[in-house]
């Protein structure tokens, strides 16, 4: 007989009802949709802080709930939304170790996937910590092979080893001590590599995440939520993105459809910071 999985953080207590569970998880979300329908600039960090504690609550007091990993989930997601909008480091690792809490406690959830993927992606993007990414894509396509993120996790993986590569080429440091050493190996071919030499070689990490950051400050300004409200009389769309960004606007009429209302079109192509 299968016996359903519970929570580690469940088993010491019965928990609230589901529809407890179900009231709490859509005041939460109202809280998030109330925060992102704000500017970036006017959320504080207690306000961040009160959607993560409206979340918490959920899977805290239902953990065995329907809304529970959903919840988790939204709490890795706000801390990876908060940690953007301060660019602050420790609270990115706080998502990473809310994901990791979500497929530990929650192994059977159909967002464990997505979690550990999404970790990889904050190492790579945000931390700039090109060996953890690695590690976690790899990990990732070990573990779901056929998953439909496998794809994009070995790009990320090729990306990854693009990005050294060209960081290792880029150091002439480290080129001229790969010539030398080669130079040695050549006139005498018994000749093996040092202790010292090994530690070379381990000292070219730093260059690695030195073009990652470098890269980082290049790279198209990320989106990171796409919200809309209709009315009889129009639509907003609300873009959420990472940096400040130029963009200029233009009205025009839509092309295909004579009958279709004015469009205003934005370009945004130069990131600010």
């Amino acid at each position: 007989m299968a016996v359903p999985f519970v929570p580690a953080h469940a088993r010491t207590r019965h928990g609230h009802s589901e529809g407890w569970a179900r009231d709490r998880y859509a005041a939460a979300d109202r809280m998030r949709e109330a925060l992102n329908g704000r500017p970036p600039g006017e959320r504080s960090r207690r306000d961040y802080q009160r959607v993560i504690n409206a979340y918490r609550n959920v899977y805290y007091g239902a953990p065995n709930s329907t809304k529970a990993d959903p919840s988790a989930v939204a709490v890795a997601e706000t801390l990876v939304e908060m940690g953007r909008r301060f660019d602050d480091d420790s609270i990115l690792k706080k998502a990473i170790a809310q994901y990791k809490f979500l497929r530990h406690e929650y192994p059977g959830s159909k967002y464990r996937c997505d979690a550990l993927f999404t970790i990889g992606e904050i190492y790579k993007d945000d931390l700039n910590d090109p060996d953890q990414a690695r590690a976690v894509f790899q990990d990732f396509l070990k573990r779901y092979p056929r998953n439909r993120l496998a794809e994009d996790a070995e790009e990320a993986v090729a990306e990854l080893d693009r990005q050294a590569k060209a960081a290792k080429k880029s150091d002439p440091k480290k080129r001229s001590t790969d010539e030398e050493s080669a130079g040695r190996d050549e006139t005498n071919p018994d000749l093996k590599p040092s202790e010292d030499n090994s530690r070379g070689d381990a000292s070219s990490s730093p260059s690695v995440s030195s073009y990652a950051s470098d890269s980082h400050a290049q790279r198209v300004a990320r989106v990171t939520a796409i919200r809309h409200w209709s009315t009889p009389d129009y639509t907003r769309v609300a873009i959420d993105i990472e940096t400040n960004i130029k963009f200029g606007s233009q009205r025009g009429w839509c092309s295909r459809w004579t009958t279709c209302p004015t469009m205003t079109h934005f370009c945004c192509p130069i990131p600010t910071d």
